[in-house]
């Protein structure tokens, strides 16, 4: 037989079902976002990521060798590194 403290029953009394849990995890799960909003938000994340990129391009470039500086600033171009910092925001939203 068990027994339970007055605590215990106390507190028994207050505890939600497994269903309500669950209930109010999908309430908060199913935010409503405004899709502007939303895009607005990632293209700003995205572009702070981008900045950072261009520093860090500007700061190694030329401690890089000199027939190689052209190339890195061919290869690290404004475009790619948009497209590396829009992939970076992407990872981070799903983790």
């Amino acid at each position: 037989m068990v027994t339970r403290t007055t605590t215990e029953a106390a507190n028994a009394e207050h505890v939600e079902s497994l269903d309500d849990i669950a209930a109010l995890g999908n309430e908060m799960e199913t935010v409503t976002v405004d899709p502007k909003e939303a895009a607005a938000d990632l293209r700003k994340e995205t572009l702070e990521i981008t900045s950072a990129l261009q520093l860090l391009r500007a700061a190694a470039i030329p401690f890089a060798p000199e027939h190689v500086q052209e190339p890195l600033g061919q290869v690290w171009s404004d475009k790619q590194l948009e497209v590396i910092a829009q992939c970076i925001v992407d990872l981070c939203r799903v983790h």
